[in-house]
């Protein structure tokens, strides 16, 4: 489908788990400067929170950057959000910056396995850190 997809760590489940898929990651992609740091289970966006890396690929400063992470939820920290992270687990991805428009869609599955595409949209990103959605568009704009 020709889709971008960002390089990335899943099946992690834990913070320990999570440092080192960011130290891996930063060591493979010495550009990459912010990482999404996504629980496996989450509401809305209440599940992405985001991850500036220190220049440095020191693994002590990455923690730190870990623990500076911007979350989700107004008043809790990071130490809250690794937390819920430790009860669902989940994946880190690189941040693809300037993403301001995310294809989502709907599918139905019926009890024979028969997959039927019921709609597409565009979601609208914004907020401080480029995450929150901010309403959608029907239906997606063509990529191609």
């Amino acid at each position: 489908a020709e889709v971008e997809i960002p390089p990335g760590r899943e099946g992690l489940r834990d913070e320990q788990d999570v440092l080192q898929a960011l130290c891996e990651l930063r060591g493979q992609h010495p550009e990459m400067r912010r990482a999404i740091v996504k629980l496996e289970h989450s509401h809305w966006d209440e599940g992405d929170a985001l991850v500036t890396l220190p220049e440095s690929d020191s693994r002590e400063e990455i923690r730190q950057a870990l623990h500076r992470m911007v979350v989700p939820i107004p008043g809790e920290d990071a130490t809250t959000f690794l937390a819920r992270f430790a009860t669902t687990g989940g994946v880190v991805e690189e941040l693809f910056e300037d993403v301001r428009h995310v294809a989502s869609g709907q599918a139905r599955i019926n009890p024979r396995g028969s997959v039927m595409l019921t709609s597409t949209h565009d979601e609208i990103r914004g907020g401080p850190a480029g995450l929150a959605s901010e309403g959608c568009r029907f239906p997606d704009r063509p990529c191609w």
